[in-house]
């Protein structure tokens, strides 16, 4: 399913032509809840089952979230604190590189 122009607006770092709905969902799932409006999760929720976004949410994280924005996302997809780490979702944490 082709991405809409009027949501160009959370993916400013692809072309939004070339992004396929199945092989970009994760950065489509983390890019809208870490940066969309209410009608943006909207859409989302029309372009995914709430059951796919919170698996995508919980096995493929991306470090891009806000503290507010990982936890309203959590709540929004009623997941645990263990089942999604902080550490994996906020950009103002220092990752560990080991």
């Amino acid at each position: 399913m082709p991405i809409p122009a009027s949501r160009a607006h959370l993916f400013w770092s692809q072309n939004i032509q070339k992004l396929d709905s199945v092989r970009d969902r994760p950065y489509i799932v983390h890019q809208t809840l870490a940066f969309g409006t209410l009608d943006d999760l909207a859409w989302l929720g029309s372009l995914y089952p709430v059951s796919a976004i919170r698996q995508t949410f919980v096995n493929a994280p991306i470090k891009i979230y806000s503290r507010a924005a990982y936890h309203f996302a959590k709540k929004l997809l009623s997941i645990a604190d263990d089942e999604a780490p902080v550490e994996r979702y906020d950009k103002t944490l220092l990752r560990d590189i080991g």
